[in-house]
């Protein structure tokens, strides 16, 4: 039968010291595979925050070539379209100077490009035909729209205002383009506007519903 041994104080504190020095190299172990798996990870985030800043960065410099390109387009069309603009009042301008003469009646005066009015109030006008006791106010637009319609009434009320001189006189209002579908022109007509068009090198006059406002 064995006998137990006896332990004395100091070995007591021995047997605490190792058990607290075990206890500390796995808390240091435990402290440095934590630090470790930390270190990890930040470099995987640090990984994937550089990855979703290039591609940001280069999702912005996408971005940025196509408001480019954008801008550029719409400069484009933009010029495009105030050409054709320019082109068609020239070409109604250049054909009213010819023949100024609109559902029987006679101008004397073409004026192109009419602007009264300051700055912040300007008014202008496509194209005025005047004589002695009439005046046309043409709207001209590359294609026309039942829009344009109601942009030429404005432009006529617009015209009394400015002009108090041709109180007396009767106002009339077309509608001119080198494009003017038929649902336009039937509009037209029940407004009492005329309509011209472009046909070939000339104009063709519609203004069998012209009245005066």
């Amino acid at each position: 039968m064995s006998q137990s041994k006896a332990y004395t104080y100091e070995d007591i504190l021995a047997l605490f010291a190792q058990s607290d020095a075990r206890f500390q190299a796995r808390m240091a172990e435990n402290d440095a595979q934590f630090k470790a798996r930390m270190a990890e990870n930040d470099a995987r985030i640090a990984a994937s925050n550089a990855r979703i800043d290039a591609l940001f960065a280069q999702t912005d410099a996408q971005m940025a070539r196509t408001d480019a390109r954008i801008d550029k387009l719409a400069k484009l069309y933009g010029n495009l379209s105030e050409n054709q603009g320019s082109v068609a009042e020239e070409f109604f301008f250049n054909s009213l100077t010819a023949n100024p003469v609109i559902g029987g009646i006679q101008f004397d005066r073409v004026m192109g490009n009419v602007v009264i009015g300051s700055p912040s109030k300007r008014q202008e006008f496509d194209i005025v035909l005047v004589n002695g006791n009439s005046v046309a106010v043409l709207e001209v637009k590359q294609k026309a729209h039942v829009s344009t319609l109601d942009q030429l009434e404005k432009q006529l009320h617009r015209y009394r205002e400015a002009f108090p001189e041709y109180a007396n006189y009767k106002l009339y209002g077309g509608v001119a383009g080198l494009s003017v579908p038929d649902s336009v022109v039937e509009e037209a007509h029940e407004r009492g506007m005329f309509v011209l068009r472009q046909k070939g090198d000339v104009i063709t006059v519609d203004a069998e519903a012209m009245r005066a406002f």
